[in-house]
Formats: structure tokens, C-alpha cells, sequence
């Protein structure tokens, strides 16, 4: 490309030093690079005199050609410039169910209208993802969500689980542990199936979806153990309840992951950062639990 460059300029001024000097180049550097395109094209680009450089027949023709390959070239670095300093285009966004009916609808919303040029591809998934692989510009991701290695990883957040049931469940006083469970009917996640098992509990309903846990827990199904802000809204209508007061039970950790790349686009920055500042609200922390009361 550049030696392109130089042979225009050489046809647009005339000679070789006054190409030079406006490229700001040495007149032996722009000898040089016009003959090397003649000895890679195996012809005469340029007719030399005393007094003027003209193009030969087939330098004229070279040069129309050049003149709009450039072009494009130059067209293609704006729209690649532009699209990592605006946000425009179409954006990948990757979530777990259970995060995306937390999150997602009041996220998007807003991100939709201070981006309008931006059309977002939404894809709620449960298992292990991989960004490069499956095209994702960003996910919001749990645990061991990502198969990419190539990512960067943002700790955005992090939520305590906790055991709950609806009121019309209990039938006695609550369950303080998890051996106080081996007569419960128990809905989890399957990271927590061995455990339960272990402690006893028999009647165990396993999924991989949070958000289905809690609509069956709201049920009155049995007791669900769940991502506390998935239902700290439950907790303080009095839909469900607390259980399990002495168990310390493990938390879980929210991140926003992006292909790694050296350039960022500005969609794609701008939809991590509203998102690291939604989710650095969207645990309620210790919030006034109502609980059953015990005749």
C-alpha cells in the first residue's frame, strides 16, 4: 500500500522531489519505491524526463486502479474507526435464564435508548458457553459458565444462596439444617445434589434452572434453594420464606466476559459498563427476611 501511495503522488505532482517533499520522504526513498513496483509488476509505470514524470499507458491505468483500491481501503479504517468510538450495529449478549429475568429487561431498556443505533441479539442460556466460538460480543456469566480461554473477566458481583419455601409448604416449624431436610421434599441446582444427598435428602428435584426452582418453590413444591437476588422481591412479599437459618451456604460469583481483542468496540464497552453498574446493585445484602411464625 504504501508503495501505491507513493507512485500516485508521483503521477499527481509530477516528479519524484516534489512527491518527496510532500510525503515528507527522501527523493531516493521515493525512487526506490516506485522501482520496486515496476520490478514486482515487470513493467514501466512511469515515462522519465529532464523536466517531467508522466505515467505510461499502463501506468495510467495502474493508477486509476490504485486510486480505488485506496479508496477502499481508506472507507474500510473509517467504518472500523467509527465502530470502536460509536456505538452502532448489531451486539451478542449472552445470560443465564435466571440473571436475564432479573436483569435484562430494565438493562436492555436502558441501553436501547441511549444507544438507539444498536440492535441487540439476546440468547438466555444454561450450560457452558463459548464466546468465540458461538460469536458472543458479551456474557453475563456464574461459576464455570465460560468454555473460551481467550476472554476477559470482570468480577461484577456476587450473591449468597439461600434455602426458601413457600408458606402453605411448612407444615411445622422451619428446617435449621440440612439434616433437618431428609423428610423435605428439596428443589436445587445439581451443585448442590451431592451434598444433599450426603446429609440424607431422598426426595430431591434437580434442574439446571434457577428461574424454574423458584416458580415451583412459589408453588409450594418444597423447599428450593436459590441465588438470593432471584427472590429477595418473594422474601419481602411474604411469597417465601427463609429456611435453613444455620447453614452457611456458598455464594456465587457474577462476571461480565468479552473476547479479549485489542481494540474494544464502543458497543460492546459501553453494554459492559452500564452492566458492571446494574449488577454492582442487584444483591439486596441483608435485607429484613419475614418468617414463619410458630404457634
Amino acid at each position: 500500500m504504501f508503495t501505491m501511495s507513493v507512485f500516485l503522488q508521483v503521477v499527481d505532482s509530477g516528479s519524484f522531489a516534489s512527491a518527496a517533499r510532500t510525503m515528507d520522504l527522501s527523493k531516493p526513498t521515493v525512487t526506490r519505491a516506485v522501482a520496486q513496483l515496476e520490478a514486482h509488476l515487470r513493467t514501466r509505470l512511469l515515462q522519465r524526463s529532464t523536466r517531467k514524470v508522466t505515467p505510461t499507458e499502463a501506468g495510467t491505468e495502474y493508477a486509476e486502479r490504485c486510486r480505488e483500491i485506496l479508496a477502499t481501503i481508506a472507507e474500510a479504517d473509517a467504518r472500523a474507526g467509527l465502530e470502536r468510538i460509536t456505538s452502532a450495529g448489531a451486539l451478542r449478549v449472552a445470560m443465564p435464564s435466571a440473571l436475564g429475568l432479573a436483569l435484562l429487561a430494565p438493562l436492555v431498556a436502558a441501553y436501547c435508548k441511549q444507544y438507539p443505533d444498536v440492535s441487540i441479539d439476546i440468547s438466555l442460556l444454561d450450560r457452558p458457553i463459548d464466546l468465540v466460538e458461538e460469536g458472543i460480543d458479551v456474557a453475563i456469566v456464574v461459576d464455570n459458565m465460560l468454555n473460551s480461554d481467550d476472554v476477559v473477566t470482570r468480577e461484577a458481583s456476587s450473591s449468597r444462596f439461600v434455602a426458601c419455601c413457600a408458606p402453605a409448604y411448612l407444615q411445622g416449624p422451619p428446617p435449621r439444617s440440612f439434616a433437618e431436610l431428609r423428610e423435605q421434599r428439596v428443589l436445587c441446582l445439581k451443585r448442590f445434589a451431592k451434598r444433599l444427598s450426603s446429609a440424607g435428602c431422598m426426595n430431591l428435584h434437580v434442574t439446571t434452572n434457577t428461574a424454574m426452582l423458584r416458580l415451583l418453590a412459589r408453588e409450594g413444591l418444597g423447599i428450593a434453594i436459590l441465588p438470593e437476588f432471584l427472590i429477595s422481591r418473594d422474601f419481602a412479599d411474604g411469597s417465601l420464606l427463609k429456611v435453613l437459618e444455620h447453614e452457611e451456604l456458598e455464594p456465587i460469583d457474577i462476571q461480565v466476559a468479552y473476547p479479549s481483542r485489542k481494540y474494544l468496540p464502543a458497543k460492546v464497552m459501553h453494554f459492559v459498563d452500564m452492566s458492571l453498574a446494574r449488577l454492582a446493585t442487584l444483591t439486596p445484602g441483608d435485607v429484613h427476611l419475614p418468617q414463619r411464625r410458630v404457634p
